[in-house]
């Protein structure tokens, strides 16, 4: 997680147990594991960030294993309508490009709450020249 997602993680992965993800630039997620089985599934509550409250919405990764390669399936599902774009545009541009190359045994540049602050910044440049 630390390659990809966070600069900070702390993460406690059992049912019941909470996480804290964090980066230099100020931006959090924090939640609780929902269910953990190994090489399976995640889920897990997620929230801080992009307008969600902490545990307002839930993920789940899936892990389906093949002879040679692996299928992950991650599902984001309670989010309202206002933030749904925002996490979209994150999980494919950020997250799971960042996901895949760890998974490959690469080093992303940077992560994706770094990428989330990057966007935020210059969003709200441009919304200032406007």
């Amino acid at each position: 997680m630390m390659a990809w997602l966070a600069q900070s993680v702390k993460a406690d992965p059992r049912s019941g147990g909470i996480f804290c993800l964090a980066d230099l630039n100020g931006l959090w997620i924090e939640g609780t594991y929902l269910e953990v089985v190994k090489d399976r599934r995640v889920l897990l509550t997620w929230g801080g960030i992009e307008g969600l409250r902490p545990g307002q919405s839930t993920i789940e990764f899936a892990l389906h294993a093949g002879a040679d390669s692996a299928l992950l399936r991650i599902r984001h599902f309670g989010l309202s309508d206002a933030t749904i774009d925002a996490h979209c545009l994150g999980w494919r541009y950020s997250g799971l490009p960042k996901l895949k190359a760890v998974a490959e045994g690469g080093i992303p540049r940077g992560t994706c709450l770094g990428d989330a602050a990057d966007a935020r910044e210059h969003h709200q440049y441009a919304v200032g020249v406007v």
